[in-house]
């Protein structure tokens, strides 16, 4: 068992940066799907067919799988409830959790300031635009809607946070009744409301807490379903292009389906990475090794690097058609890590203190 632990947490942290690399990709297209359609030439509905395939089916789980990972480590260890565990686990939170959001909220707003003020010097468009987006992030609701869009991620972790008394003892006291309303709370009430209940956070940070609390490993489970797992992430986007249209045809909603799809793709990618790196251990000391960047890459890439990338390659000749676009999809992704990654190293060579102030002690 140990061993399993040893091999679970070394997996478990190797996987981040793949997660990450997914999440960078599915800020490269608008949140809409683009579907295929018959009108539009060969290569521009190849173009659509990869890019929406990666970026709005297989990167669906990247968010639910971190979530998944946060709760199952949050609850690792607690043996008992008590209001001294509570506050000692929101402790970590504060320096993990809530400085960093609040510093990079802050960060964005004072970048977008100081590029509001270098275009009013230069007689250009003032981002109106994005002081409007600030105006509506006052202090009442920043803790609703980041400036840094990503961070959702780590206001909806902070509600479930919050709310880990409530799982506690549901999972000890219900157990059954407990895994069964995390699954179908994603199932049957996908996204019910992004800030009262974030649906996706307490569902899949919920069964990583069921798992941690019952003493069951997350990895054991998985690879006991390997196959059925891989298989079904790997035809995901398959599986969403069909269901989609035809679940109206068969008179029965899609959402249901859609989460149901994609909770399996969850554990679908853990499985897959799994099985990936027991063949490529050089690829999971890589990616071992990039995992204390992920959480400046995940806050960072959308601090303007992403948009000005693909602001870049929008106005290039790479736009001109289907295979163009194509290579600039990939390349995006790739130059936008490259520059995250050299914007880390740098902090964390010249202002260490700074960095992991930012990261929340994760560098």
């Amino acid at each position: 068992m140990d061993n399993l632990q040893e091999i679970e947490s070394r997996l478990f942290t190797a996987i981040r940066f793949p997660l990450i690399v997914l999440v960078v990709f599915i800020h490269v297209l608008p949140f809409s799907v683009a579907p295929m359609d018959s009108a539009l030439s060969l290569d521009e509905n190849i173009y659509r067919g990869v890019s929406e395939a990666i970026s709005h089916a297989w990167g669906n789980v990247a968010v639910p799988c971190f979530f998944l990972l946060s709760g199952y480590y949050f609850f690792q260890g607690v043996k008992s409830w008590s209001s001294q565990v509570y506050y000692g686990l929101l402790g970590k939170r504060l320096r993990t959790l809530l400085i960093p959001y609040l510093l990079w909220n802050l960060l964005l707003v004072f970048l977008m300031a100081i590029k509001g003020y270098g275009s009013q010097l230069l007689d250009l468009s003032f981002g109106i635009a994005e002081l409007e987006a600030f105006k509506r992030n006052t202090i009442s609701d920043f803790m609703l809607m980041p400036v840094d869009f990503p961070l959702w991620y780590m206001r909806d972790l902070m509600y479930v946070s919050l709310l880990s008394p409530v799982l506690y003892y549901l999972i000890k006291r219900l157990p059954f009744l407990g895994l069964c309303i995390f699954i179908l709370s994603q199932i049957i009430v996908p996204n019910l409301w992004a800030y009262l209940m974030p649906t996706t956070a307490f569902s899949y940070f919920g069964l990583g807490a069921w798992f941690a609390l019952n003493e069951q490993s997350l990895l054991a489970f998985i690879r006991n379903f390997r196959w059925i797992f891989i298989a079904s992430y790997s035809i995901l986007p398959v599986l969403l292009w069909i269901g989609e249209p035809v679940a109206p045809i068969l008179g029965i909603a899609f959402y249901p389906i859609s989460g149901g799809l994609v909770m399996f793709g969850t554990f679908g990618i853990i499985a897959l990475l799994d099985w990936i790196f027991l063949y490529a251990p050089r690829l999971m000391t890589y990616c071992t090794r990039m995992s204390s960047a992920v959480f400046f890459i995940y806050a960072s890439h959308l601090v303007y690097l992403e948009n000005w990338i693909k602001g870049a390659f929008s106005k290039s000749l790479f736009y001109d058609n289907g295979y163009g676009k194509l290579v600039a999809y990939f390349l995006i992704p790739l130059l936008t890590i490259i520059a995250c990654l050299l914007v880390y190293r740098l902090m964390k060579r010249y202002i260490p203190r700074t960095l992991n102030i930012l990261t929340g002690s994760r560098s």
